[in-house]
């Protein structure tokens, strides 16, 4: 019986620490175009787990616009999403040249390279959340009907909303007797 539960309790370890390995070689990969995006459906793309050695398409975020970003504010992003790049990397196609400058598309990348060409532009990868609100939509390469890498840093960047405690503290206050009630003349 000793011996069994010695091998039982091995064996857990043993397929936590897979688990934990395998969760750390993968991540999500969703539709470049946001959540319910018709390229994507007439596809039958939809977002799954696969390995990070895999190649998928890349969008990038920022706080702050960078080459060819766009702010999609009528998606309710507060972060800058943008595709193609003026700067050569590993897995990027040369895209066409405009005006004598070389753009490149992160189309078929491995998650590392995403990563870095991301950080290449001075951004990061987006997150799941900001792709499927389509933050980083039509912003080139094609890839509104294409699988494309989800950071694994799952930090909310949508526009924040305004709790109503922290809106009526914000609000300079008026005083009582300058605004009249309708309804201090009413009795209880």
């Amino acid at each position: 019986v000793g011996a069994f539960l010695l091998q039982a309790a091995s064996t857990a370890v043993l397929f936590s620490s897979v688990a934990h390995v395998n969760a750390m070689e993968t991540a999500k990969v969703v539709c470049g175009g946001g959540l319910g995006n018709k390229r994507c459906a007439d596809k039958n793309l939809e977002t799954k787990v696969v390995s990070k050695d895999e190649r998928y398409g890349a969008r990038c975020c920022s706080d702050t616009p960078f080459f060819r970003s766009k702010l999609q504010d009528q998606f309710g992003c507060c972060v800058h999403g943008g595709t193609v790049t003026n700067v050569s990397g590993p897995g990027l196609e040369l895209a066409h040249i405009y005006k004598g400058e070389e753009w490149f598309c992160p189309k078929a990348v491995t998650y590392a390279e995403a990563v870095q060409y991301c950080s290449n532009m001075g951004t990061r990868m987006c997150t799941e959340e900001e792709l499927n609100n389509k933050c980083a939509k039509s912003t080139g390469c094609t890839l509104n009907g294409a699988l494309v890498w989800a950071s694994t840093d799952e930090a909310s960047t949508l526009c924040p909303t305004t709790s109503p405690s922290i809106e009526a503290s914000s609000t300079p206050s008026v005083a009582a007797s300058s605004t009249p009630s309708v309804y201090s003349s009413m009795s209880p």
